[in-house]
């Protein structure tokens, strides 16, 4: 009696088939676009059957406000960019949206991120779906190479070793020119 209590579903704490992040990831996999210029391109992941979210322009606009004021008392009015090379589909970019107002300017322009943002909540699994992606056609070629990598990926550093020197800077070179074949560079 106890244990039919005490189940998870009971508990209300079991997962519904609209959480299975194997069907996510499926999807996920199958709408990646690669271009001739070899770099990947993604959609956004949004939940399955959910209303488009409005439109972030008052937020950000107001967001603009305070950064302004914050920029011009610390004197660093500036521009600044941070992106992963996952490119992001151009319908899926009013997602992305922010505003800026050049120094001197009384007009606001409305940007839109093209790239995956360091810190939006979507940007590891997107990172993560496209480095997968792109190992995986490298896997024909070098499946132990893609085997030790995908055992070894730690966010953006490769942490491997291996028996000797010299086979440490052949897989340095190998994988820097596997990860370079997507536009990417892999630094550690």
């Amino acid at each position: 009696m106890i244990d039919q209590l005490c189940r998870i579903d009971v508990l209300g704490l079991a997962d519904s088939p609209a959480g299975d992040q194997e069907v996510v990831h499926q999807e996920f996999k199958e709408q990646f676009v690669r271009h001739k210029e070899r770099f990947y391109e993604s959609a956004l992941p949004w939940i399955g059957n959910y209303p488009n979210l409005p439109s972030n322009k008052s937020g950000s606009l107001k967001h603009l406000d305070q950064l302004i004021k914050k920029l011009e008392r610390t004197g660093s009015y500036e521009k600044y960019q941070a992106f992963l090379q996952v490119r992001i589909r151009a319908e899926e970019r009013d997602a992305l949206q922010f505003h800026w107002k050049p120094k001197g300017h009384s007009e606001i322009q409305t940007l839109r991120f093209t790239r995956a943002l360091f810190g939006l909540t979507s940007s590891p699994f997107l990172l993560w779906g496209v480095l997968e992606q792109h190992l995986n056609t490298w896997e024909v070629k070098e499946p132990e190479l893609v085997k030790l990598i995908k055992k070894s990926l730690y966010v953006g550093d490769l942490v491997a070793g291996t028996a000797t020197v010299q086979e440490a800077l052949e897989l340095k070179q190998l994988a820097i020119k596997t990860f370079k074949d997507a536009k990417f560079t892999l630094h550690k």
